[in-house]
């Protein structure tokens, strides 16, 4: 009973936007016209196809994993 309140807001405010935000990454819309197809995956296959996305994605690896092995590092100094 006293868990409600606090499972209604996180219902409200993390899960349906994560559900929404899933939903909608499988149309075709572009957030402005009121017109949309759902497309399915190929969104999710032409983001992966991409070159620049590969060059993009591995540049923000490669300074998420050096950033944080220096922060260890220097903190455990």
């Amino acid at each position: 009973m006293f868990v409600a309140p606090g499972a209604i807001i996180y219902l409200l405010f993390m899960i349906v936007p994560i559900i929404y935000c899933f939903y909608f990454s499988m149309t075709n819309w572009n957030g402005f016209t009121d017109t949309w197809e759902f497309i399915g995956v190929e969104n999710f296959i032409n983001i992966f196809s991409d070159q620049g996305f590969k060059e993009a994605f591995t540049v923000t690896l490669i300074i998420t994993i050096g950033t944080t092995l220096l922060q260890n590092i220097f903190g455990i100094l």
